[in-house]
Parts: structure tokens; sequence; C-alpha cells
């Protein structure tokens, strides 16, 4: 699953000084809560349709 693959790769780059402070990392980060935006509104979204009308 795309989040095990970037939490991996945080990881990766964290565990390594060369790394800890990259461009690289900071794009995972940045891609990681985007992903989890993403899957925490859809989660909403369905939320919301099954449930129906709500007085």
């Amino acid at each position: 699953d795309r989040l095990d693959r970037l939490y991996a790769a945080k990881v990766y780059l964290q565990s390594d000084a060369a790394t800890a402070n990259s461009e690289a990392l900071r794009q995972v980060v940045d891609d990681l809560a985007d992903t989890e935006y993403e899957k925490h509104r859809a989660a909403d979204v369905d939320g919301e349709n099954e449930r129906g009308q709500v007085h």
C-alpha cells in the first residue's frame, strides 16, 4: 500500500544523517500528508453517504 511505502521511505531517509534533512525527505513527508488527507477525506465522504439524512 502507498502509505506503507511512504512511511518506510521516511524511516529510511531519517536513519542516515546525510539524508535526514534532504529535499527527498521533505517530499516524502509532503506526500505522506497529502495521502493521509485524501484517505481521511474519502472516508468522511463515504461515511456521509452511508449514514443517510441526519436530523
